[in-house]
């Protein structure tokens, strides 16, 4: 159990040295975020290996599963893109954001919208895997061996949560109450179905999916404030 809490803690650690301590201006944050990354992803290939290869095995979902993950993705990125683009595009809610989004890419080395479309594209088909992969097939079913189903959710959520805080509050400082708050819970929320999948699955394919439409419609948000 004293592993899961790290686990759970170890994406939240790594987001406040690559996203919030570190200089923008310093050319190691892409190098900070790729360890934090490496060491995020490892952790489960390392403990399995160890411990149990059987959970190395992804079974495919059921047509019902994967429908339901897709549709729940379609959902979401629907509300955030007719949110964002509706209701809030050319709002004061979103003042200095643009400037914000563009210093913490312009950090990453992607302020070329090339390089930038090329990281989208591994958020949202990769990155958005491994992160169910660690989440979902790591640490919530982790807990569900220690502790009851509706707890085993919500504390992986709240663990999903966590650095999205951090960045969340680094695109809108001083909007904590207001904007932070707001979407920090909705992605809480959003973990929480997508470990309730994959507890009714056993797969990781169906939240996979949703999550990876998420990301694309989010990322695409992040391309029209830098972009234009």
């Amino acid at each position: 159990m004293t592993f899961l809490i790290l686990a759970i803690a170890w994406p939240t650690v790594a987001a406040w040295f690559y996203f919030v301590a570190a200089d923008p201006n310093d050319p190691l944050v892409p190098v900070l975020y790729s360890a934090g990354k490496l060491v995020q992803f490892a952790v489960p290939i390392l403990c399995w290996a160890l411990t149990d290869r059987s959970r190395f095995r992804f079974p495919r979902p059921s047509r019902d599963d994967l429908n339901s993950g897709i549709a729940f993705g379609m959902f979401v990125t629907a509300a955030i893109l007719g949110l964002y683009f509706i209701a809030l595009k050319n709002s004061s809610f979103l003042s200095g954001v643009d400037v914000q989004v563009q210093t913490k890419v312009a950090a990453m080395g992607l302020s070329n919208r090339y390089r930038y479309v090329l990281f989208v594209l591994f958020l949202s088909a990769i990155h958005s895997g491994l992160e169910e992969y660690y989440w979902r097939a790591f640490v919530f079913a982790g807990l569900r061996k220690h502790v009851s189903l509706s707890a085993a959710i919500a504390v992986s959520s709240l663990g999903f949560m966590g650095h999205h805080v951090l960045v969340l509050h680094a695109f809108f400082p001083g909007r904590f109450w207001s904007a932070v708050v707001p979407f920090s819970l909705a992605i809480a929320l959003g973990g929480a179905f997508w470990a309730y999948q994959y507890h009714r699955s056993r797969s990781i394919y169906p939240s996979w999916v949703g999550h990876a439409l998420v990301d694309l419609a989010i990322m695409s948000i992040g391309y029209d404030l830098m972009f234009g």
